[in-house]
């Protein structure tokens, strides 16, 4: 899955196509950007850390 920056924000690029730097998300691996701080980093942009969470916690398959 590929996370692009868009009219301001973080959004989930299904198609990836959007124009612009991408991170490329690793099924799982949603909590260790969020530590790392792996998005901000590959975009070279401010993110806010609240709306990258919420779409991260989206995207998570729900709990067996």
């Amino acid at each position: 899955m590929r996370l692009a920056w868009q009219g301001g924000q973080v959004v989930v690029d299904q198609r990836r196509r959007l124009p612009g730097r991408g991170v490329y998300l690793h099924p799982g691996c949603g909590p260790r950007l969020l530590r790392n701080r792996g998005v901000p980093r590959g975009l070279r942009r401010e993110v806010d850390g609240a709306q990258l969470r919420d779409l991260l916690d989206g995207l998570a398959p729900p709990p067996a």
